[in-house]
């Protein structure tokens, strides 16, 4: 295993099972391309050293488990609900900003029609360190949401 590739693992060890975007990887692991990033990622993949899909981000379900894996880390994040999104989010805490989103802290009650149908939401997520990166990824994302004709 090369030197980046094992950054590359204690990163996702670190991370509880998750990577950051190949960007933030290369900027980590001090390597210029993202290019480069994938292709050690590919390798790691075929070697068996991870076990995750084709990209850096995740999609889970939701659960108590899957936001406690996701350990505090920075990023942006979108709650989907039967695969239709209803809400995008940037935040320095993924966990707490969803728990937060979920459990409706300092609203009433956010997502009423949601609320009822828990177990079909999923969060996909992007972790991100960069706050000026967050920020144009949630404008990105809730740009193209509105040209599918979604307003969140």
């Amino acid at each position: 295993m090369t030197k980046p590739q094992k950054q590359i693992v204690e990163l996702y060890e670190k991370n509880g099972g998750v990577l950051p975007s190949f960007r933030e990887i290369a900027r980590q692991i001090g390597v210029a391309s993202t290019n480069t990033v994938s292709y050690h990622i590919d390798q790691l993949r075929k070697n068996g050293y991870l076990d995750i899909g084709r990209s850096p981000q995740g999609i889970a379900n939701l659960s108590l488990k899957t936001v406690f894996a996701l350990d505090a880390k920075p990023g942006v994040y979108v709650m989907l609900c039967a695969g239709k999104p209803f809400t995008i989010g940037s935040t320095t805490n993924m966990r707490k900003h969803i728990l937060e989103t979920v459990v409706g802290v300092n609203t009433s009650s956010p997502f009423p029609e949601v609320r009822a149908k828990l177990e079909q939401v999923t969060i996909a997520f992007h972790i991100i360190e960069n706050e000026q990166e967050r920020a144009d990824l949630k404008q990105h994302l809730s740009d193209y949401y509105r040209t599918k004709g979604i307003e969140i």
